[in-house]
């Protein structure tokens, strides 16, 4: 199997180097002998054809999609990777978008954004899902809900077309044909990555369980999530 994570972010900090490693990590857990490339698109790297991997992951990053000014040629290099991942005649690639990635997906392929209103979400959120979601990332435990790390303040207000949410408020979307999962929380980051993120700012993340004013259940990034149970599905979808 064969791995191509899409890394939308530059860092020399080593929460840089420690999304990766999640990434990778739970890669290896399902899949010991796969194959895992980086493509740092930000600094220029060509994308590959898309056909040599079995799943594509664009990460999280800070890009603002929503800017009235001209895409930098990474962006433009981005979405126009999505699109033809999204049109490959025969899909023996899946894509997987990660809060940045599944605004860019969503976005490459025709849904709209917008900016939360009330603050950033940053810590652990609980996301109530959809019954085709509960049949899809319920797993062996079917629940109604998940709890999934949050690191972000824009947010898909209109899936792209032909896209089923997974999730209320469009946080995990799923398309038609069952190539595409995008979802706006980050399964991948623990407590250790985003303290790092937020390079030890205390204010930055809460302390105990809070509900915002958009009546979101947020709690701190100690708490526990279900990020490990996600990639299990996402790796299970894959095959």
């Amino acid at each position: 199997m064969k791995v191509l994570i899409v890394k939308c972010y530059t860092t020399q900090a080593e929460w840089g180097k420690q999304m990766i490693e999640s990434f990778t990590g739970h890669i290896k857990r399902h899949e010991p002998s796969a194959g895992i490339d980086i493509l740092n698109i930000m600094d220029g790297d060509t994308p590959p054809d898309p056909s040599q991997y079995r799943l594509v992951i664009f990460s999280g990053g800070t890009f603002n999609l929503l800017t009235d000014d001209t895409f930098p040629p990474w962006v433009d290099s981005a979405l126009e990777f999505i699109r033809a991942i999204s049109s490959m005649p025969i899909p023996v690639t899946k894509l997987v978008g990660v809060c940045w990635g599944h605004q860019a997906v969503q976005f490459a392929l025709g849904g709209k954004l917008g900016v939360l209103e009330d603050a950033p979400r940053i810590g652990v959120e609980e996301i109530n899902l959809t019954p085709e979601g509960q049949k899809f990332l319920g797993g062996q435990t079917p629940t109604s809900t998940l709890n999934l790390h949050k690191f972000h303040k824009r947010y898909v207000t209109e899936p792209a077309p032909n896209f089923t949410p997974l999730a209320t408020n469009n946080e995990i979307l799923l398309s038609n044909t069952g190539q595409i999962l995008t979802m706006q929380s980050h399964p991948e980051l623990s407590e250790k990555l985003s303290r790092g993120i937020l390079e030890g700012a205390d204010g930055g993340y809460t302390s105990s369980s809070i509900m915002t004013d958009a009546g979101v259940k947020l709690l701190s990034v100690n708490s526990e999530h279900a990020g490990a149970k996600v990639w299990d599905v996402i790796m299970e979808w894959c095959k």
